[in-house]
C-alpha cells in the first residue's frame, strides 16, 4: 500500500468522528430553529445562524471529503458509520422540516403585507381631476398626464 493510500486510511476515522461532531451540533442547532418557526418566535432564530452557516459550510466540504474515500470507510468500524448515516437521515429530515416552515412563514408574512397594502390603497385619500375637455374625473389619484394648468391672477 502507498504511503498516501495508508494516511488516508489512519485519517479517515478522525474524518468520520468530525463529521459525527458536525452533524450532532447541526442537528441542534436545526432543532432549535424549527421550534423557534413552529412557536413564532422569529427574533431567537437569528441568535444560531453564524454558527449554523459554519456548520453546513463544513458539512458540506468534509461530506464531500469522506465521500471521495468511501472505499477506506467501508474498512473502517461500522459503529461510528452508522451513528453517521443516522445523523444525516436526521439532518435531511430536520432541513426538511426548516425549509418547509420557513416558506410557510416567509408565505404568510407575504400575504399580510399585500394585505396590509391593498387596505392602505383603498385607504388612501382620493383627489378629483379635471380632464382635458374640462370634465370632473373622480377618485383618481394622481392628476391626469398632460393636464394644462393655468393660474388666473385676477381671484
Amino acid at each position: 500500500m502507498s504511503e498516501i493510500q495508508n494516511q488516508t486510511t489512519d485519517e479517515t476515522p478522525r474524518k468520520v468522528d468530525d463529521m459525527i461532531f458536525i452533524c450532532e451540533r447541526l442537528v441542534r442547532i436545526l432543532r432549535i430553529e424549527n421550534s423557534a418557526l413552529d412557536k413564532g418566535e422569529f427574533a431567537s432564530i437569528g441568535e444560531h445562524q453564524e454558527e449554523k452557516d459554519v456548520l453546513c459550510r463544513a458539512y458540506e466540504s468534509r461530506g464531500r471529503t469522506l465521500i471521495d474515500n468511501y472505499i477506506n470507510l467501508e474498512k473502517s468500524d461500522i459503529k461510528p458509520l452508522t451513528q453517521l448515516k443516522d445523523l444525516v437521515h436526521d439532518i435531511e429530515g430536520l432541513m426538511g422540516e426548516n425549509v418547509r416552515n420557513l416558506a410557510a412563514h416567509i408565505k404568510a408574512s407575504q400575504m399580510f403585507f399585500e394585505t396590509l397594502a391593498g387596505i392602505t390603497r383603498d385607504q388612501a385619500p382620493k383627489s378629483n381631476a379635471y380632464s382635458q375637455s374640462g370634465h370632473l374625473q373622480s377618485e383618481t389619484t394622481t392628476a391626469p398626464k398632460g393636464l394644462p394648468i393655468s393660474i388666473d391672477q385676477t381671484l
